[in-house]
């Protein structure tokens, strides 16, 4: 104990080798757990450790063996895929088609832009005109390939399946295997798992050999079979004899009459054969001299030669002359036209067309109508090329190259009519109201001093005025 700090220390004595070694063996209370407990964290932390680094190890032998790896492995070129050809005049459905290069180009990660210009270059036939086009208006396959469906899906229908198969027989193919490769083809192509109510139609449709009862039935775009045998109700049907039949009317030929004792030849007078086997051929000489006969001397043929020579100068066409060219001669039309220089017109008509009223007269003696060019500009009606010789209408024929139909409101009368155009000069006035009006049924015109008047009689003023069918001018 030191009395100056007021510590009391016991002092220990001194141990001797023998008993420190003894006391070093010596368990110490509580240091068991504490060693278990640092050796499950140290084998823990040497396990977290080892799967890191395996981790790691794992991750740089990747890195390592992909740029070993060589560039082409990796992705496929679309040079390495193979695009079936598709046309459409060859029975290939072109949605099956269209789908499997979808499919591809997602299977294998191609370019969109390689895949169209792939899909573009294995098409064949219409198809490949198609493209042409197609290529200038899309950019993208998805584009190409809904472009592609509206042309060429009408086209499939499924009765020309049918029909196809009903049709198709073994003198259509070059051998026995491939008839038999084809007709598997066509088979799995009509039978479908899941047939709609239009595939049935289509179906019974494609069944029937006769072309027009089958085109009946199509142009009545029925949606289910129900509906279509209402439909053939009201048609009839229609017998054909069969071949059996019409051959069997036939009388066979026999070669008897040769050697028959009792037919006398009328040419020869002999007994036991016609006149056809008689040995001095009598008829095959008349028929030979009737042949020679036929032909035709050598001063008929120069004439028929000179016929055919001669070509006509309106038409360029040989056999025939200007002046008897039925081609011009219809395209001729007369215009007697005549009045005095500066006198009133007094066969003179108002003629309302559209919202605009017009300064027309009426000519007796004119074939057909006429309105000036400038006038026929505000027309309203449907526009056509005809080229017309107008004669009369001046010293000179006149040429009229088209012609305008419009309605004309004329005394409380809606009237069509054909205007032949002619140039503003030949006319005196905007519109000529020639004799084809004359053609409606009931139809008079009075002309008097103070102008020209069209009415229609009381039988004929209750029926409507069919226009066109009166006043064409052919």
């Amino acid at each position: 104990m030191n009395p100056q700090d007021g510590i009391i220390e016991e002092s220990t004595p001194p141990l001797t080798s023998e008993e420190g070694t003894n006391q070093r063996h010596q368990p110490v209370p509580g240091n068991g757990a504490t060693m278990a407990l640092l050796a499950n964290t140290f084998k823990d932390t040497m396990c977290e450790m080892m799967v890191q680094m395996s981790q790691e190890n794992r991750a740089v032998l990747a890195e390592m063996l992909k740029a070993l790896k060589p560039e082409e492995t990796r992705s496929i070129r679309i040079s390495d895929v193979y695009f079936p050809s598709f046309d459409p005049d060859k029975g290939t459905d072109v949605r099956e088609w269209v789908d499997l290069i979808t499919r591809t180009q997602a299977e294998y990660n191609l370019k969109d832009h390689e895949v169209r210009l792939k899909a573009a270059g294995v098409l064949k036939g219409r198809a490949q005109s198609w493209a042409d086009d197609c290529l200038l208006r899309t950019t993208t396959w998805s584009e190409m390939r809904e472009d592609m469906l509206q042309t060429f899906e009408p086209e499939s229908r499924y009765f020309s399946d049918v029909l196809k198969f009903r049709r198709y027989s073994i003198n259509d193919a070059d051998s026995i295997p491939e008839y038999i490769s084809n007709v598997w083809k066509m088979f799995k192509k009509i039978v479908k798992p899941n047939p709609t109510e239009q595939d049935a139609v289509e179906f019974v449709i494609g069944s029937i050999k006769e072309d027009d009862l089958r085109t009946e039935l199509l142009n009545a775009k029925c949606l289910s079979v129900p509906e279509l045998i209402a439909i053939a109700k009201t048609m009839r049907k229609r017998k054909l004899p069969s071949t059996h039949d019409r051959f069997q009317n036939k009388k066979v030929k026999s070669d008897d009459s040769r050697s028959d004792q009792s037919i006398t030849c009328f040419v020869c007078g002999k007994q036991g054969h016609r006149a056809r086997w008689c040995n001095q051929n009598a008829i095959a000489r008349t028929r030979t001299e009737q042949h020679h006969q036929s032909i035709p001397s050598t001063s008929d043929a120069n004439k028929n030669r000179e016929k055919r020579s001669k070509e006509c100068t309106y038409c360029s066409i040989p056999g025939h002359t200007y002046e008897t060219c039925f081609k011009r001669l219809n395209a001729e039309k007369n215009i007697n036209f005549c009045q005095v220089q500066n006198n009133d017109m007094k066969n003179g008509v108002v003629v309302k067309i559209g919202n605009k009223h017009f300064q027309a007269m009426f000519d007796s003696g004119a074939d057909c109508s006429l309105v000036r060019e400038s006038t026929a500009l505000s027309l309203p009606g449907s526009r056509t090329n005809k080229t017309t010789y107008l004669k009369g209408i001046g010293p000179v024929p006149a040429i009229s190259f088209s012609q305008v139909t419009s309605v004309c409101y004329i005394n409380d009368m809606h009237l069509e009519l054909d205007f032949h155009i002619v140039l503003d000069h030949e006319l005196p006035a905007d519109i000529l109201i020639g004799r084809d009006i004359l053609k409606i049924p009931g139809l008079k015109v009075t002309m008097s001093h103070s102008g020209v008047t069209m009415t229609r009689d009381e039988q004929h003023k209750k029926q409507p005025l069919i226009y066109g069918s009166y006043l064409r001018v052919r």
